[in-house]
């Protein structure tokens, strides 16, 4: 090999070092501009959200229950809240048809699971099931309904927490709530 062929190989090798120390620096720089940004776009969106949160009022929280699952209503109206549980967290209200409508934000599983009276006969789920065992809080076959930020728009959650305060369950901004209407 050559002194030239060497020369070569070694300012090749210097060259790729170079190079590839700077694109690390920049790549380092571009993360930090990528935190940065994204930092400030959490920062206005938080802001965006807590001002037009002030400003969301639900008038009438009955209606807004009803407007969830409307096209399962067939017409029939929210007529007034039946029960409020707090633990779990549920609203049983009475539809103007005769029927009832159950809100929660537990998805089917948890909310009869926390209905379930436990093994040992002394539990406060027992005692709660047995407060209801005459006109239980969900029937055997119902048919449950999720609304969430997904399918119901951005403002689902706060629009729920507002309705909750309203009803006197405190489920919080949830992100979804789960409707259960009688088949």
């Amino acid at each position: 090999m050559t002194l030239l062929g060497i020369a070569t190989l070694v300012a090749v090798l210097l060259l790729g070092a170079i190079l590839t120390w700077h694109n690390r620096r920049q790549a380092e720089a571009l993360q930090e501009v990528h935190d940065v940004l994204e930092s400030w776009f959490m920062v206005m969106l938080r802001d965006r959200r807590e001002a037009k949160s002030r400003e969301i009022q639900v008038a009438d929280p009955l209606v807004w229950l009803a407007e969830q699952v409307r096209d399962r209503l067939n017409g029939a109206k929210v007529a007034e809240v039946r029960r409020r549980l707090t633990d779990p967290p549920a609203v049983e209200a009475l539809l103007s048809d005769g029927r009832r409508l159950v809100v929660s934000p537990l998805d089917p599983k948890a909310l009869k699971r926390a209905l379930r009276p436990e093994k040992r006969g002394g539990s406060q789920a027992a005692r709660r099931l047995a407060e209801f065992a005459d006109d239980p809080l969900l029937p055997r076959r119902v048919e449950a309904v999720e609304r969430s930020l997904i399918n119901a728009g951005e403002w689902f959650d706060v629009e729920a927490a507002r309705v909750g305060e309203a009803l006197g369950v405190p489920w919080g901004e949830v992100e979804r709530l789960w409707f259960y209407l009688p088949k």
